[in-house]
């Protein structure tokens, strides 16, 4: 049995509004994110993922002689994250989270002295900052959905505004701002971390790269046409693809299906 533990250190850094444990705040996440990760909702990101995907590479990588893999994959992760769960688009906007957010992610572990000038003290600093902006979203998203402004299935934050508890109890606003904050952080460094290794690989094994290039669009318009066509993609099709094993971008997969819905196993893979 493993169970998660942080020093007590980051509770100065994540200051709950709430007076439950962190391990009954995390129970309460585990039930809110499977209507939000759900195939139907994932269904709708795609497209606006592939944008941002495409902006991105655009701006950051395309006729660039040398790039540094790491900051742009956390630009990127962060752009993706900052849409998907408070639809947040417009970069000043996103570069007002951004520099803040990554005081916070270099203090988070860091030596607990909690004076000014240290990682620890600007890491609480920035933590507050981000706290109060995101209050500020939440409330105007309130605001937005009683006029039909914003949608139920917008985003994570609709998703949370909306979501009641078994006993018939919606979250606080400064709860969600918790929580957002806490997803924010909590995918940040882990997938940026991913996909910067992914690149090392490939640039270090050309042959796998030629592989994973010239073969990863079948898949990637194939995956992305069955996301969008639940309900009515070919069967036979699928069939093809059952129980195929490959290699796109550095993660290994296994496909199968049942009743006609996709479960893809996505394991990160070293390659060598």
């Amino acid at each position: 049995l493993v169970i998660s533990w942080w020093p007590d250190s980051v509770n100065k850094v994540f200051p709950s509004s709430t007076q439950t444990s962190s391990k009954e705040e995390a129970k309460k996440m585990r039930k809110l994110l499977p209507g939000f990760l759900k195939p139907e909702a994932l269904q709708r990101y795609i497209g606006i993922m592939d944008t941002i995907a495409t902006r991105h590479f655009a701006d950051g990588w395309e006729n660039k002689k040398e790039v540094v893999v790491f900051p742009l994959a956390k630009s990127y992760t962060f752009w993706v994250a900052s849409r998907l769960f408070i639809s947040v688009e417009d970069p000043n906007h996103i570069a007002k989270f951004s520099e803040p957010f990554q005081v916070l992610a270099s203090g988070l572990i860091s030596i607990p002295i909690d004076l000014p000038g240290t990682p620890f003290n600007r890491a609480i600093k920035a933590s507050n900052f981000i706290r109060k902006e995101l209050h500020k979203i939440i409330k105007q998203r309130k605001v937005d959905l009683a006029e039909g402004k914003a949608t139920p299935t917008q985003d994570i934050l609709s998703h949370m505004l909306l979501t009641c508890d078994e006993n018939g109890q919606y979250m606080g606003e400064l709860d969600i701002a918790d929580k957002i904050l806490g997803l924010l952080i909590g995918g940040h460094d882990t997938a940026s971390a991913a996909c910067t290794f992914i690149v090392k690989y490939l640039s270090e094994l050309p042959d796998i790269y030629e592989g994973v290039y010239n073969g990863k669009y079948i898949f990637h318009f194939w995956f992305v046409n069955c996301l969008l066509n639940l309900h009515n993609f070919n069967f036979a099709c699928l069939m093809s693809y059952k129980n195929c094993r490959y290699v796109i971008m550095g993660y290994y997969g296994i496909v199968s299906c049942y009743k006609k819905r996709i479960s893809i196993c996505i394991l990160y893979e070293i390659i060598n």
